[in-house]
């Protein structure tokens, strides 16, 4: 299939340079009602999507223009002639200064992302994860698991460039989502759980249940906070997005449409007392969901950092963004690495700290930094014990805040973060009662 994608491309002299991703995989997906099976099936497909590029004049500038083509293993020939010459139609009518693919490049380095034992046997996976779910609520029986989807795939995914580019790799996914019942009648409340891991070990199952199990329980007595400045450690589902205002930053896309506050150099948060960031992308993250070779642009994906003790080091730039400002292109953002502190969770604690879980939204701008989350899960200590909290928010700004921060010394890892369990700030505003 490759090969007659190739060919079509090559009958279309309007394309300068395309990508080709291809997607294979075998889904076995399981549907629990309240812990007994509903749905067991399994679910085949291919799938292509063709990047193409196009170079018109407009005046004296050179322009590249761009188009997707999706499609499935069924499309005939005649049907891909089409789609092409249909989107080098589109590509014409949204020009961009010019910029061209990444040249070949390689290197030895392993993108691990296929769990050998998912590999060995999906649905046995599959069914193992289906019975460690049933043990546990029958270990906890004051809680319920309403429903649950569970999906083990494994895949293997290709990339091909007009460059050169040849690249070819097994892959696995074990995704669950749950929704979980504590109390009955009016007082019945519930839990949803979502997770999405490469390898299942990363999944961390028994404890990713005893987690989700716990916020149930915890929904049927928690409190509104009172409204004040806390100091507040994030956790769980806020470490994804934490960085999201850095990220944006030092990245190429920000620099060129002038949106940026930093250039390389300058020192991101000032008069800090805490700890100093340091920010590095990191390809080959064994499991990690970030984890390529290649980016979409046929970048070679290597290890770097962009943030160094606070200070800018590196700009975050993809090809296109790199032809724009003259610099080195890094390709894509990866894996996102965020180096540990020194001080445990146990020494982070204090009086009156908050300790928040779980978030309706919780994204930092990437333009200003200003954040703002509605608690869903969280939990107050206070006198020596664990009170839990919801609803209300937490809101400030990442220039004013970063500058008293602290990263535990306990990791995790997690979808495309690595780094630190829990984050420490000073003196957070939480709007409650």
């Amino acid at each position: 299939m490759i090969d007659l994608i190739k060919t079509a491309l090559k009958r279309n002299s309007d394309i300068k340079e395309w990508t080709i991703s291809s997607t294979e995989r075998s889904r076995e997906e399981l549907y629990l009602i309240f812990n007994r099976i509903e749905s067991l099936r399994q679910i085949v497909s291919q799938d292509f999507v063709i990047n193409i590029y196009i170079e018109q004049q407009d005046g004296e500038r050179k322009m590249t223009g761009t188009a997707v083509v999706n499609f499935n293993r069924t499309i005939t020939a005649a049907e891909l002639d089409q789609k092409l010459k249909d989107a080098v139609f589109s590509a014409g009518l949204a020009l961009n200064p010019c910029y061209q693919l990444s040249a070949k490049a390689d290197n030895q380095l392993e993108y691990n992302i296929c769990d050998p034992q998912i590999a060995s046997d999906p649905r046995a996976v599959l069914l193992d994860v289906q019975k460690r779910i049933a043990a546990k609520f029958e270990q906890n029986p004051d809680v319920r698991c309403a429903s649950a989807e569970i999906f083990v795939t494994l895949g293997n995914r290709s990339f091909h460039t007009s460059s050169g580019v040849a690249f070819s790799e097994p892959y696995s996914v074990v995704m669950m989502e749950a929704v979980i019942l504590s109390g009955e009648g009016e007082n019945e409340v519930e839990s949803n759980l979502n997770a999405r891991e490469m390898f299942l070990v990363n999944l961390d199952l028994e404890n990713l249940l005893d987690r989700y199990i716990g916020y149930a329980r915890d929904n049927k007595t928690a409190i509104l906070p009172v409204s004040g400045k806390y100091p507040v450690i994030f956790t769980e589902e806020a470490l994804g997005t934490f960085f999201n205002y850095y990220e944006a930053q030092v990245s190429g896309g920000m620099l060129y449409n002038r949106m940026n506050k930093f250039k390389v150099g300058d020192l991101m948060v000032k008069d800090a007392e805490g700890d100093k960031l340091t920010l590095t992308y990191k390809p080959d993250l064994p499991g990690g969901t970030g984890t390529d070779k290649y980016d979409s642009y046929g970048t070679l994906l290597e290890e770097f950092t962009v943030i160094e003790d606070n200070y800018f080091k590196k700009i975050a730039a993809n090809k296109k963004y790199a032809d724009y400002l003259q610099c080195p292109a890094t390709g894509s953002k990866s894996n996102l690495v965020i180096k540990a502190g020194k001080l445990g969770y146990k020494e982070l604690l204090e009086d009156g700290c908050l300790i928040l879980s779980r978030f309706s939204t919780f994204s930092p701008s990437g333009v200003t930094g200003a954040f703002s989350g509605e608690i869903r899960n969280g939990l107050l200590f206070k006198n020596g014990k664990f009170i839990p909290v919801k609803g209300g928010s937490v809101t400030g700004m990442m220039d004013e805040a970063c500058k008293a921060v602290w990263f535990s010394k306990e990791t995790v890892q997690s979808g495309n973060y690595f780094g630190p369990r829990y984050i420490k700030m000073a003196d957070l505003d939480i709007a409650g009662e």
